[in-house]
């Protein structure tokens, strides 16, 4: 319906109401003209001020997505059986993280398996031995490349504050 409709519906609609009304006090039928002219009216309201849309709810931020957006990967290659460094680099800071950090009134049963190198192994499709390797290799690189660094300072301040998933084994 255009605009210039509905105007003109609510206008009927309201002039029989009070014609109703007048001549032939007959008040419930005038409540519904009534009605009619109010439902017409809200259309113009809704059609001359739009409702806002709705803001699309955030995408939850994940340990992974994060991870992968650092070093440039997809998040579907993270533990795929490869050797390039940026996959090998993303992956073990994945891995050291889940394993090292913190986290308050955490799940005991997560906390378990978050820090049980046999379950992290094979969350990430390697062995026990992988995780401890990770545990020890990341503090080398923390030492000496200043971005690991930084970026393993952001992510487990986000993930202590609880601005960042951590994973469920």
């Amino acid at each position: 319906m255009t605009t210039l409709t509905l105007v003109q519906n609510a206008g009927i609609a309201i002039d029989q109401a009070i014609t109703l009304i007048i001549s032939e006090n007959r008040i419930d039928e005038a409540v519904e003209k009534l009605n009619e002219a109010k439902v017409c009216t809200m259309k113009i309201e809704q059609m001359i001020n739009p409702p806002e849309p709705e803001p699309k709810p955030e995408e939850k931020r994940t340990l992974r997505k994060e991870v992968c957006d650092a070093f440039g990967i997809p998040e579907e290659n993270l533990f795929i059986k490869s050797r390039k460094r940026e996959i090998v680099n993303a992956r073990q800071v994945y891995t050291y993280l889940v394993y090292t950090t913190p986290i308050k009134n955490e799940d005991p049963v997560q906390h378990a398996k978050r820090t049980s190198p046999v379950c992290l192994g094979k969350h990430i499709g390697k062995d026990h031995a992988t995780v401890y390797h990770y545990e020890n290799k990341v503090p080398d690189y923390y030492d000496t490349e200043v971005n690991i660094r930084t970026l393993v300072d952001r992510l487990r301040g986000e993930l202590i504050d609880r601005k960042l998933d951590m994973p469920q084994l």
